[in-house]
């Protein structure tokens, strides 16, 4: 089951967002693009990116843009898919602290609440990683 938060509470941040014009999609009501420059930070889907929450005990959202539009009015946002921390899973205070979950949760932003890109590397674990004993795994997941 797909979770959806349309209201989300971010920081509206100054930067300057600029549309790449190539490739663009243009329905009735929105017009679709595959990137976007916010600040000095080239954005493209699938991109990564980290939203800041107006709470400030909320820590920093990490987001993957799937889509992004300007409506006819101006507003130049993005559909993203969530992802989670461990501390924000079951695992709890076990977990890696580097380590991130995908969610079923999307999120729909303005760009204006982009705070930065952000990196996120995906390790794919071995097939056989049960067979290969702990400290082989250990060394690689580090970084």
């Amino acid at each position: 089951m797909i979770q959806e938060s349309k209201n989300e509470d971010f920081k509206e941040l100054k930067k300057d967002i600029v549309w790449e014009e190539e490739n663009k999609i243009i329905d009735a009501q929105k017009t679709y693009y595959k990137s976007v420059t916010v600040g000095n930070e080239k954005i493209e889907i699938n991109d990564y990116v980290l939203l800041e929450p107006r709470d400030p005990t909320i820590p920093l959202q990490i987001c993957k843009v799937m889509f992004m539009w300007e409506t006819k009015n101006g507003e130049k946002r993005f559909h993203a898919n969530r992802l989670r921390r461990g501390t924000d899973t079951i695992l709890g205070e076990t977990s890696d602290p580097i380590e991130l979950f995908l969610s079923d949760q999307c999120c729909e932003a303005s760009f204006k609440s982009v705070r930065s890109k952000a990196t996120v590397i995906h390790k794919k674990m071995p097939e056989n990683w049960s067979e290969l004993g702990k400290n082989i795994i250990l060394n690689y997941l580090s970084f």
